[in-house]
């Protein structure tokens, strides 16, 4: 039974090992994917109309990261970065009045492990 797309999206990613390159999408699909027990890619919209991407901070101000998280394209790494979200729960929004906003094209990373980051992905 094929899955349809998502229209939104909320989950929070772990950026497991430090240093490392991660596809923002991959990880949101590897996620949808262990949920639902089904080897989907494509549950995630990868062009969507809302991204928006939070540091997590804790929860009661426990728990929250260690290191900031870069943010960038395909060639991200730390001396080509597109911003840095700060560990104190910076965060980042990208919105358009049509799909327009590519979740296939962010990467992101951290010097820290097991850092985490809020993210909530929203198709027209």
């Amino acid at each position: 039974m094929a899955f349809m797309r998502r229209n939104y999206v909320g989950v929070t990613v772990t950026l497991a090992t430090a240093n490392t390159k991660y596809s923002l999408l991959a990880l949101i699909n590897a996620i949808l994917a262990a949920e639902t027990g089904r080897d989907n890619t494509s549950q995630c919209p990868a062009m969507c109309r809302s991204l928006v991407l939070q540091a997590y901070a804790g929860i009661d101000s426990s728990g929250g990261n260690s290191n900031d998280i870069l943010v960038g394209d395909g060639l991200l790494s730390t001396t080509r970065i597109g911003f840095i979200l700060s560990s104190a729960g910076g965060v980042f929004n990208d919105q358009c009045t049509i799909d327009n906003v590519n979740v296939g094209d962010v990467y992101v990373q951290s010097a820290g492990t097991n850092q985490k980051l809020n993210v909530m992905v929203q198709a027209g």
